[in-house]
């Protein structure tokens, strides 16, 4: 089997490039709140990526353009794939945000800029702890001050955290959230008992054989060492 560069970002892209899963993935994880302003029928996906060529071993994004609330507007999806934290992921989010926006900006004579959803999905050893908001990473600071430090929220999904019965959507969506919520795991082959049945359910339809390799390639390149002969038998 060939060794991926990249195997976080390949299966991230090939995944929630997908604009039917990247709809599927928002209609069940959005908060109601925002998706009763967020119209998924509008969604399409942009090819620019953001992410700093130095961090590209450690993040993968997805920038969708969507109307929101009648307007022009953006989701934009940070995808941390390391086993250790990096408290400076909402840092390099508000960068990238910011890089949105002069982007837009130059190829729009439009005076507003437009809204930008965030989103930081991450999956590791250990459980998120550094909150939804940029100003939790900052210390305290004189009230007078305050107004003049930029702050921000972003929507976190920490899918080490999550259980295989919390984990929503159709089979494309639950194979990879239950892929990435396990390849971790110090007991892998356990997380196979719940990966490779969706994998099973997956090969029976014709759109989904290209998909299957990349998961495929995936386990072998990101899992503990195992070979395909060893997974084909515990798939059987």
């Amino acid at each position: 089997m060939d060794i991926i560069k990249n195997p976080h970002d390949t299966l991230f892209k090939r995944t929630l490039g997908d604009k039917e899963v990247a709809k599927d993935f928002l209609k069940n994880y959005l908060p109601d709140h925002i998706l009763k302003e967020v119209d998924l029928t509008t969604i399409n996906i942009a090819k620019d990526s953001f992410v700093d060529k130095k961090l590209e071993e450690s993040f993968s994004d997805i920038l969708y353009n969507v109307s929101i609330n009648d307007r022009d507007g953006y989701i934009y999806v940070l995808f941390e794939h390391k086993s250790y934290l990096d408290k400076m992921a909402p840092v390099q989010l508000l960068g990238y945000i910011t890089d949105i926006w002069e982007l837009h900006a130059n190829q729009s004579r439009e005076d507003e800029l437009p809204p930008i959803i965030p989103i930081l999905i991450y999956h590791g050893n250990e459980s998120w702890r550094f909150g939804d908001q940029l100003s939790e990473l900052i210390g305290d600071s004189p009230e007078s001050i305050i107004d003049y430090i930029p702050d921000y929220k972003y929507l976190v999904y920490d899918f080490s955290d999550y259980s295989d019965s919390e984990i929503k959507g159709e089979i494309k969506l639950r194979l990879f959230l239950k892929l990435i919520s396990h390849i971790f795991d110090d007991d892998f082959e356990n997380g196979l008992k719940e990966v490779l049945p969706l994998l099973s359910e997956l090969r029976k339809r014709v759109t989904g054989i290209e998909y299957i390799e990349t998961v495929v390639k995936y386990i072998l390149n990101v899992g503990e060492e195992i070979s395909l002969n060893e997974l084909n038998k515990k798939a059987k």
